[in-house]
């Protein structure tokens, strides 16, 4: 399974990509929301972690563009901080 991380904490992001790859997943890295439409213009991942709060263009817009460009991976954001789900379609 091949992922895309989102994630502008690096320490954070180094963490998450060798504990994923040790569960023998491909994990991408990028660190800014900006990033994700050039690369989604060329490569398809099945599941794209997202983080809250990017710097640049944010989350929520990230969402919107990868729904919109009907990427065909899940999108997953962590919920919590704020009690978003970003995940989650509307009605659910």
């Amino acid at each position: 399974m091949r992922l895309l991380l989102v994630e502008d904490n690096a320490v954070l992001a180094d963490w998450l990509r060798r504990a994923l790859r040790a569960g023998q997943y491909t994990v991408d890295w990028l660190a800014s929301g900006a990033e994700v439409d050039y690369l989604l213009r060329s490569e398809t991942y099945d599941l794209v972690i997202l983080d809250l709060g990017l710097p640049g263009l944010d989350d929520t817009e990230v969402l919107r563009r990868l729904r919109r460009a009907g990427a065909g991976a899940g999108a997953g954001a962590g919920a919590g901080v704020d009690g978003r789900q970003l995940g989650a379609q509307p009605g659910q």
